[in-house]
């Protein structure tokens, strides 16, 4: 698993690189062609949004929109722990915090069982955009369970996102929500 270095400038070579892996992967997974952004038959590549991971659950502000909802303060909590749909991969290359004081302190991503290092985020107050990348994405495969918790100063609603892309399958990228 890949060292979460967060940095400030996007890697434009690490996420085309990242891109590159996983449509490799999708067209073994999915025995399909790589159709770009408008799919007709194949599969595709969209912006990450909140759907592609969205479990419906506690912790979402709404299944359209990024949002975490801090229900304790100084303590891990899950803010996304879903199993990804069959039909579609994520890269995950970054995230953003949209509120001018922001609360979350640390996230901590688990993939397919396993965790990944502890992030502290305290330096988005620190910076112009409030949007930081990692050195190198990470990918969450089709039917793996990705799970990213929290660690907040305070309680209330953050909106905070991820930032990345979603490969997958025509049917779920063209469906209405």
């Amino acid at each position: 698993m890949v060292l979460l270095r967060l940095i400030d400038k996007k890697p434009d070579s690490a996420i085309q690189a990242a891109i590159s892996k996983v449509v490799s992967m999708a067209q073994a997974e999915f025995k399909e062609s790589f159709e770009s952004q408008y799919p007709k038959t194949g599969f595709g590549i969209a912006e990450l949004a909140p759907y592609h991971v969205n479990s419906g659950g506690a912790g979402w502000t709404n299944t359209n929109f990024w949002g975490a909802s801090i229900a304790t303060s100084n303590t891990w909590q899950d803010w996304i722990n879903i199993t990804l749909t069959d039909q579609a991969f994520i890269i995950n290359t970054g995230f953003f915090d949209r509120e001018a004081n922001p609360i979350i302190t640390h996230l901590r991503p688990r993939i397919g069982g396993e965790d990944m290092p502890a992030m502290n985020i305290e330096q988005f107050s620190t910076l112009e955009e409030a949007r930081i990348f990692y050195e190198a994405p990470f990918s969450v495969k089709p039917s793996s369970n990705f799970t990213m918790r929290v660690k907040a100063d305070n309680t209330g609603q953050e909106r905070i996102g991820l930032m990345g892309y979603c490969l997958a399958k025509r049917a779920f990228l063209i469906r209405e929500l």
